[in-house]
């Protein structure tokens, strides 16, 4: 059994890789092969960590990946290049594969386990997650004049369930961790409605949005933690607006 649990790293790795790949050279195949690959990959997930419903560290441990699959899909369904989807395609399936590895040793093998790895590979996943659904949401309002609150909403919901699992990482209490979560998903929010509007491109508004979220987390979770320095925070914000101000000026105006 033990076995059968080490190839599962490997397997979700594959589905997450394979269908970006598949639909890359055969793009009729995206209907059937991503929403394949995400049954697939939730399957495995379960499997893996023997789930049950009433704990709340198994929906946090499988919620990761899996919100980053879809909202990897959401963006590749709307790059044009082929060398562009194949990139994408390498990342999803790397960073599937490692966050899965470390959920195997968490759960299987916990004196291999290094401290904080799921901690920071949950954080890496949320900003990358928030970069690929506002770019791939914002292409939908833009190109198919999708309502703009649908997707706000949507967002909303992503945001609060990332940062949520990232304060349960770090083992923040339950009420902490959903208060700062609301908070930080309902400022996220509104600031998708802001940037919805702003001449830019699409690219433009999910870096955006992703430097503003990598900030929020990194400075809340160490507040709550009581591990907030002077140094510390500048150095968050520090990063974060040298970022911001970097992306705008070089941002591309319609």
């Amino acid at each position: 059994m033990i076995l059968l649990h080490r190839l599962t790293p490997f397997a979700t790795g594959f589905f997450a890789l394979a269908p970006f790949v598949l639909s890359s050279f055969f793009p009729k195949t995206a209907i059937w092969a991503l929403p394949l690959a995400l049954i697939a990959l939730v399957l495995l997930l379960l499997r893996l960590i023997e789930f049950r419903v009433k704990e709340m560290g198994n929906w946090v441990l499988i919620g990761a990946p899996i919100l980053f699959f879809v909202s990897s899909t959401l963006f590749f369904l709307f790059l044009e290049q082929p060398a562009s989807r194949l990139f994408l395609a390498i990342i999803a399936g790397t960073l599937v594969t490692f966050y899965t590895e470390q959920i195997f040793l968490f759960t299987h093998l916990p004196r291999l386990y290094q401290p904080y790895a799921l901690q920071n590979l949950t954080g890496m996943l949320f900003v990358l997650s928030m970069f690929f659904f506002v770019t791939g949401s914002q292409a939908v309002i833009l190109f198919l004049r999708a309502p703009i609150s649908v997707f706000a909403i949507l967002f909303l919901l992503l945001s609060f369930a990332y940062l949520s699992m990232a304060y349960w990482m770090a083992k923040i209490t339950r009420e902490d961790g959903q208060l700062f979560a609301l908070i930080g998903a309902t400022l996220l929010a509104q600031l998708f409605f802001v940037v919805s509007y702003l001449p830019t491109l699409f690219f433009v508004n999910g870096a955006l949005i992703a430097v503003c979220g990598y900030v929020y987390l990194g400075v809340t979770r160490a507040r709550i933690l009581r591990q907030l320095q002077p140094r510390l925070l500048r150095r968050y914000i520090g990063i974060g607006t040298i970022v911001f101000v970097a992306i705008v000026l070089t941002a591309q105006w319609i």
